[in-house]
């Protein structure tokens, strides 16, 4: 590994901020103009005084790899917006310790550095590393925080890691509360980062763009950039005020900030976020780092037992009561219906040709979605990113789906509560339509008027990005609650295309076959995909945030 120079110059304008350089080869670097609105470098971080006026008490030490950073003050700001579903709701958050951040992000230069290699799609020393997983930003600030503690190169106590969500908002709006850094409107955008329209569909070296005010480059555009955190679909603030915000203790992606070099205006704005798994390489993810002390990493840490400990215990209690899952079915009669539609915008040909199903058995159908409570009492977990009991579980697989219908069956079975020959299990294709029509043959269970959706679905018109308590809009003809929108819902057969008879008898699907159906549509979705015939499918070990399911009381069928 490459021995190289650290080399800093210290601003000492009236607020003023520390800038230092990592790096070989490299003269004394000179402060952005911008600098001399940054925050000035808190009390609370202060080191002894340095051997010279020009020079950090650390940086008589050789670095590992060529970062400029700049130091963050402790303080407090308002996080998020209303400006969407997942920004909701703003919050006062509050740093009680100074940090340092990169003023730009990890070039592939700086990554191959410290990783002996550089996967980035585009070719450029000086352009933001990229095709990077969240796993390997994090190995990445692990070997640095090595080399560099070896080398006695950073103060002790302190470790290079990914920023949280917060520290990266916080750095991004530099003192300011409006939508951009530099305004309420975009017009000026192409100044301060490379995005869709003005990127070449390309990333760009770093610092070629307008810093913020408190002189960090590329927090809009040019590469999305990982966060410590987990993702979920909203904000839980800790009271009035959320002092060191680390996030939800568990979950199925990670915090992506900063939009890039395809985002439009709005998804670069300093609210915005989102979740992606956290095992993706995009060719347009990449990341910043901060040096920070232990607490954040501690106080995850603490948040996680603490999580896990409660969940153990819900799900302890409930056992002791009894109660396996308080879970309500509506008696579904035999009957035949006509399944399928001839609807002119379906496009696949997925719902066509209509053909007439008839089922010869009764069962009983979930009367919601399995809620996160109830999902928690079988399985002593929640997957959910958008956490709440009475919401539908999400981020499920089928997968998942089909070990909580097997452990729900079998204890019931034990409890003696179990009807001979029945299980639980998710419902067939034929069966979901079947209770979702409730004896009609309308486009919806209502009626074909799509103006009345809203009285009986959550959908992307009105769930706000995110899905909301079960029950809580009208239910069908036969007291079925969100069989339009909410979650989508996984059901059990393989997905069939168009190999349907005339009329077909209790069908369970396809016989080969990769992928599983979902139906209904969900929070996320447009009108025409939560239509009762509207289909969907997904491999079984794929799963979303508009992914739930619910349960059928029935005979057991071949799956």
């Amino acid at each position: 590994m490459r021995k190289l120079v650290l080399v800093a110059v210290l601003s000492f304008a009236a607020g003023g901020c520390l800038v230092f350089l990592l790096g070989i080869g490299h003269p004394p670097a000179t402060i952005p103009s911008s600098a001399s609105t940054s925050p000035s470098l808190p009390s609370a971080m202060d080191s002894p005084a340095p051997p010279s006026p020009s020079r950090p008490p650390w940086a008589d030490f050789p670095a590992t790899a060529p970062i400029k950073l700049v130091s963050i003050p402790a303080g407090t700001f308002v996080m998020g917006s209303d400006a969407s579903f997942s920004e909701k709701p703003a919050h006062l958050v509050q740093f009680s310790e100074p940090f340092y951040i990169s003023a730009t992000e990890i070039t592939a230069e700086q990554y191959r550095t410290i990783m002996d290699f550089d996967p980035s799609a585009f070719a450029g020393v000086d352009l933001p590393v990229t095709r990077v997983k969240w796993a390997d930003a994090v190995e990445f600030c692990r070997r640095l925080t090595a080399l560099e503690r070896e080398i006695g190169n950073i103060p002790p106590g302190l470790e290079y890691r990914l920023p949280t969500e917060a520290e990266w908002e916080y750095c991004c709006r530099a003192g300011t509360t409006t939508d951009y850094y530099f305004s309420d409107k975009p017009n000026k955008i192409i100044f301060h980062g490379w995005i869709a329209g003005s990127s070449n569909e390309a990333p760009h070296a770093v610092a070629d763009r307008v810093p913020n005010a408190w002189g960090l480059y590329d927090t809009i555009g040019n590469v999305s950039e990982w966060c410590l955190d987990w993702y979920e679909g909203f904000y839980r603030p800790d009271g009035d005020v959320s002092v060191d915000p680390v996030g939800p203790p568990t979950g199925d992606t990670r915090v992506v900030r900063g939009g890039d070099f395809r985002s439009l205006d709005e998804q670069c704005r300093s609210a915005c976020r989102c979740g992606v798994f956290p095992d993706f390489a995009g060719n347009h993810y990449g990341f910043r780092i901060v040096v920070a002390s232990g607490l954040v990493r501690e106080k995850m840490r603490k948040k996680v037992e603490e999580h896990m400990k409660e969940e153990a215990r819900k799900a302890e209690e409930l056992r002791n009561r009894g109660k396996y899952v308080p879970l309500r079915f509506v008696a579904i009669s035999p009957g035949s219906f006509v399944m399928g539609s001839k609807a002119d915008d379906e496009e696949d040909g997925a719902e066509m040709p209509t053909y007439r199903v008839k089922l010869t058995y009764a069962f009983s159908m979930g009367e919601t979605e399995v809620t996160q409570a109830q999902f928690r009492t079988v399985m002593a977990a929640n997957p959910s990113k958008c956490m709440g009991d009475s919401l539908p579980v999400d981020s499920v697989n089928w997968e998942y789906a089909m070990e909580f219908c097997h452990k729900l069956t079998e204890l019931e079975r034990a409890a003696k509560r179990l009807p001979d020959g029945m299980v639980y299990r998710l419902p067939t294709e034929a069966e979901w339509e079947y209770c979702c029509r409730a004896g009609g043959a309308t486009e919806y269970s209502f009626g074909d008027d799509v103006k009345k959706l809203g009285d009986f679905a959550w959908f992307s018109a009105n769930s706000e990005k995110g899905p909301h308590p079960v029950g809580t809009r009208k239910p069908n003809a036969w007291g079925l609650y969100d069989m339009h929108g909410n979650v989508c819902e996984w059901c059990l057969d393989l997905f069939a295309g168009d190999e349907k008879a005339a009329e077909m008898v209790d069908p369970v699907g396809s016989s080969t076959g990769a992928y599983r159906g979902l139906r209904g549509g969900s929070w996320l979705n447009e009108a025409v995909f939560c239509r009762s015939s509207a289909r969907d499918e997904c491999p079984p070990e794929g799963m979303d945030d508009n992914f739930g399911f619910r349960v059928v009381l029935g005979p057991k069928l071949p799956k």
